[in-house]
């Protein structure tokens, strides 16, 4: 219960345009504010072991792409879903696309992207720089462009549980395509 009163709190201040830095020895705990906290863009640190010269540091992503895919097809099979819910699933797929991007950036151009900062120029950028299809490309842009549409003119805009449905597909693409150019 108290976890869950937290995690309220957490996205209040968050919305208010707040930063949040948590620390904490329980693993479990955390995992659990990550999952109440989908839409949350951000990272973590986690200490994976220690040798002679200090901690082990790894960074992370704050939400797992195959975490919050699997989040969002949730919400778009459930027919239940209302307008508020899709519109959020909407949202996260808006940052499936920039963790997407940014991690692929990071990872075929040693150039770490901060994923809350990238629109779909720098989206398609990356894309195209680190060898993606172009016709991904174009599917990615076309979905993302909607999506930060909707972002940013909440009034003139819609949820579509079927277009949100494709532009999971094109997500899982993208995410094969950028397995692919990653691999050793």
């Amino acid at each position: 219960d108290h976890a869950i009163q937290f995690v309220a709190v957490l996205k209040r201040l968050l919305e208010s345009g707040r930063q949040v830095i948590l620390l904490s020895h329980n693993k479990q705990w955390v995992d659990q504010v990550r999952k109440g906290m989908f839409a949350a863009l951000g990272r973590y640190y986690e200490i994976t072991g220690y040798n002679v010269s200090g901690p082990n540091i790894e960074e992370r992503e704050w939400v797992v792409t195959d975490e919050l895919l699997a989040h969002v097809s949730d919400v778009l099979q459930d027919r239940q879903a209302d307008s508020q819910q899709l519109e959020l699933a909407e949202a996260h797929l808006r940052n499936i696309f920039t963790q997407l991007a940014g991690a692929l950036s990071d990872r075929k151009r040693g150039q770490g992207r901060n994923a809350a900062n990238l629109d779909a120029a720098g989206i398609r950028s990356i894309l195209t720089q680190c060898g993606v299809d172009s016709g991904l490309i174009g599917e990615v842009h076309q979905a993302f462009v909607t999506i930060d549409d909707a972002h940013h003119l909440p009034e003139k805009y819609a949820p579509s549980r079927q277009r949100a449905l494709q532009y999971v597909t094109v997500a899982r693409k993208l995410k094969r395509a950028i397995e692919q150019l990653c691999r050793p």
